[in-house]
């Protein structure tokens, strides 16, 4: 632990206005203070000394410390989170290609597949099922991503303006999505049999939206959310490139926030 000229200066001039006023206040002090008293004195002061910069130096080891975490921070959702984000494009087509699966088990289920060697009803199956883990990972996706960065304000770093929009655009890509992945998850299930019913007392069926519907409404409701799904995230790709392929320089994304 070392002091700077200045500290040294302070801390004798300090002391020699110490010494000062107890002379004047004490003026046979030399003659009634043993030099163990003194020795004490001096142990003393020396403790409080290196307290005080042990205080000075936490503080700026703490400053050095959170600049270090919201630069790790931000190379993970950079790096990781974002690209998880983008990586959620590889399950769009089993959204788009829905209805078409649905209908297909609908009108000839044991029809066979000569490219996946399974039945039209198993395709529409699995590929419901896929939907449903796609929209988990989507869940998830936007949650960590959230918390990254409220962790990221919380040490002091922040969006860069000439980031912001951008990410803000294909982040709302995802948190808008669920109004009509939800509908095409749902219609499947109920198309195919799928879904699990519930009933009242009385036996009659409790309504969830969708297994009040008729066939036809289900396939419309389908196509209907398959053709938005398709047109919602028509742009999703590019605009990932745009955000993470043209400029790799973190600090370009995310900085310490401005004192």
């Amino acid at each position: 632990m070392k002091f700077t000229k200045i500290e040294i200066w302070l801390i004798a001039l300090t002391i020699l206005v110490f010494i000062f006023c107890l002379s004047i206040q004490f003026p046979s002090m030399h003659k009634d203070v043993k030099i163990t008293d003194w020795v004490s004195v001096f142990i003393n002061v020396s403790l409080a000394l290196f307290a005080y910069k042990g205080f000075l130096l936490a503080n700026s080891w703490k400053d050095d410390l959170t600049r270090g975490d919201g630069y790790k921070l931000a190379l993970e959702i950079k790096d990781d989170k974002l690209h998880e984000l983008r990586s959620l494009s590889y399950g769009f087509s089993n959204f788009e290609v829905a209805h078409a699966f649905v209908v297909g088990a609908l009108q000839n289920k044991n029809a066979m597949n000569p490219i996946e060697n399974k039945t039209n009803e198993q395709l529409a199956k699995e590929n419901t099922l896929t939907i449903y883990k796609n929209i988990e990972m989507m869940k998830k996706c936007t949650r960590e991503l959230d918390i990254s960065f409220r962790n990221l304000n919380s040490v002091g770093w922040e969006v860069s303006e000439t980031k912001k929009v951008k990410l803000d655009a294909v982040i709302a890509v995802i948190n808008n999505i669920f109004p009509i992945a939800y509908p095409i998850l749902y219609a499947s299930q109920e198309a195919l049999g799928l879904s699990d019913k519930y009933y009242h007392p009385d036996g009659s069926l409790m309504a969830n939206g969708y297994n009040h519907m008729s066939r036809s409404e289900l396939l419309a409701t389908l196509d209907e959310h398959c053709d938005k799904f398709e047109e919602h995230v028509k742009n999703f790709g590019k605009m990932c490139s745009e955000l993470l392929d043209e400029d790799l320089y973190v600090l370009n994304f995310f900085h310490p926030k401005k004192q």
